[in-house]
């Protein structure tokens, strides 16, 4: 199986580029400065076709981010400061026509467009579509949780769901058929929703709101609100209440109250009643009809 890495340069208060992305300031005001550590290393110049540069203890990491690697994951405004739907097919990203990849490249986004190919090897899919996942707030999530999204589907439309295309030459010309998984729809996890170490959930999946996931679950259907879910797949083992005092919480929906008002009554909010959440809810002209 194979494994997926993540590789950025963060400054120490969490910034990975600066303001204001333009053609002139591919990562934004400033963000050129968070890679002034790469820029003269040796194993920059030569993934840039250039000769000459240092080797120092930095070379190490750049060496060890570019091993095995198949293919590459960037978002759109990684290949380029074009946003909203493709004026046209003239932005061709910001390495001229020998990129530094030399693998298959997928770019995340919104708006289709036909795949690009470069030189020596480097092909650029742009892979889109309209699902998104949708996480609510005050929502706890235990380590090891993972979100399947329709991008991780397989098209089942003929024999083999092995997805050829996404290995390059010279199977790249079956890319559209990779692509072509159905959607599901959006995957929606409501508000205070617990979800227990190594839950997984599948695509599309709607999470009702206070729902609990237990630990190791599969979700693979839809999750009523303020059920508890485990197993694989994930069952309804229990109703934290009666559907009475669900729809008391739903109508009372304390997580889009002013966040003093929240601060003001959360012991009543992790220990009180629907009833008592209610009459809150009343009280400050947030019961829904």
């Amino acid at each position: 199986m194979g494994k997926l890495s993540l590789s950025n340069t963060m400054s120490l208060d969490g910034y990975v580029a600066g303001p204001d992305q333009s053609e002139e300031n591919p990562l934004g005001i400033g963000g050129m400065e968070l890679h002034e550590w790469f820029f003269p290393l040796k194993a920059f110049r030569e993934m840039h076709g250039e000769e000459g540069g240092e080797v120092n203890a930095s070379s190490g990491v750049v060496e060890d981010r570019r091993a095995n690697i198949g293919a590459t994951i960037m978002g759109r405004n990684m290949f380029g400061p074009v946003h909203d739907p493709w004026p046209d097919e003239s932005w061709r990203g910001w390495w001229g026509e020998d990129p530094p990849y030399h693998d298959p490249v997928f770019v995340l986004t919104h708006h289709p467009r036909e795949p690009l190919e470069m030189q020596a090897g480097t092909t650029f899919h742009f892979v889109s579509g309209p699902e998104r996942l949708i996480i609510g707030r005050f929502c706890a999530i235990a380590a090891g949780v993972r979100f399947l999204l329709p991008g991780a589907n397989h098209a089942d439309r003929g024999p083999s769901t092995f997805p050829f295309g996404t290995f390059g030459s010279p199977w790249d010309s079956t890319m559209d058929l990779v692509l072509s998984a159905p959607s599901r729809g959006d995957t929606v996890v409501g508000n205070d929703v617990w979800f227990g170490y190594e839950a997984l959930v599948l695509p599309g999946v709607k999470i009702g709101h206070g729902a609990v996931i237990a630990a190791a679950s599969v979700v693979a259907s839809d999750v009523p609100p303020y059920a508890v879910v485990a197993g694989n797949p994930a069952r309804v083992v229990r109703r934290r209440f009666d559907s009475v005092d669900v729809d008391r919480l739903l109508r009372a929906a304390w997580w889009d109250w002013p966040a003093a008002t929240i601060t003001t009554h959360a012991r009543t909010i992790m220990a009180g009643t629907p009833a008592e959440l209610e009459r809150i809810a009343r009280q400050i002209g947030r019961l829904a009809d």
